[in-house]
This record gives C-alpha cells, structure tokens and sequence, in this order.
C-alpha cells in the first residue's frame, strides 16, 4: 500500500478466531522483522514456534479471548486482542503492521474497544 491515509468508510474491522491467516501473518511478519539478518532456514522455524506459543498461551491465559481484525480490503493492517472477566475488558494484545505504524491505526483500535465498553454500559472514559 503506498499510503496509509485511509478514509473510515473504507476500513473494516472485524472479528476473527486466533487462528485466522491474517492474524498470524502479522504475528510471523514482526517476528520475521525482528530476526532480521537471520538466515530464512534458522529463523523460519523459531518464527514458527513462537507463532505458536504466543496463541497458545493467549488461549490459555485468557479463553474466551476475542480478536478484532483491522483492515483495508484484503490488506491486514492491525489487531487488538480482548478478554472479558467479571465484566472488565483486558487487553491482551494490540499491532499495527510497520509500514501502517504511525498513521492512527492503533487509535483507531482502542477507539472501537472503548466505543464496545461505553455501549455495554461499563461508564468508563479516557
């Protein structure tokens, strides 16, 4: 994508499961980033197997954990992952792929989850 400034009407936001190939290609994607200089043969399998891990103790830690998925058409471009208990909302986790870094995603992200707060009445604010 040559620019990140997006209209809101074009981006969508939905929710996915944590094994959605969107999801995990932004998880091996900055994973990859940060072995770069790495050869691909040793560093595709550590990217591989802390891919895994980091779902797996998503799961175990926070099960009922939901993932919102944020993109431009089929451009993944960030996600934010919630757990709900004794009717408080944690944040687990939140991205925003680096090219987009830097250009409100991740607002925008945080935006909708407080926006999901407020609307099921939680009273809460900035």
């Amino acid at each position: 994508m040559s620019s990140h400034r997006v209209h809101d009407d074009l981006l969508i936001v939905e929710r996915v499961g944590l094994d959605d190939p969107r999801l995990l290609e932004i998880v091996s994607d900055e994973l990859r980033r940060r072995l770069q200089g790495v050869p691909d043969a040793m560093a595709a399998p550590l990217v591989e197997g802390q891919v895994a891990s980091k779902m797996r103790s998503l799961v175990d830690t926070h099960p009922g954990a939901v993932v919102q998925l944020l993109s431009v058409g089929a451009s993944p471009l960030g996600y934010c992952v919630t757990a709900t208990s004794a009717g408080v909302v944690r944040l687990c986790n939140i991205a925003v792929i680096g090219e987009a870094r830097g250009s409100g995603f991740g607002s925008r992200l945080l935006d909708g989850l407080l926006d999901r707060g407020r609307e099921r009445g939680s009273g809460r604010d900035r």
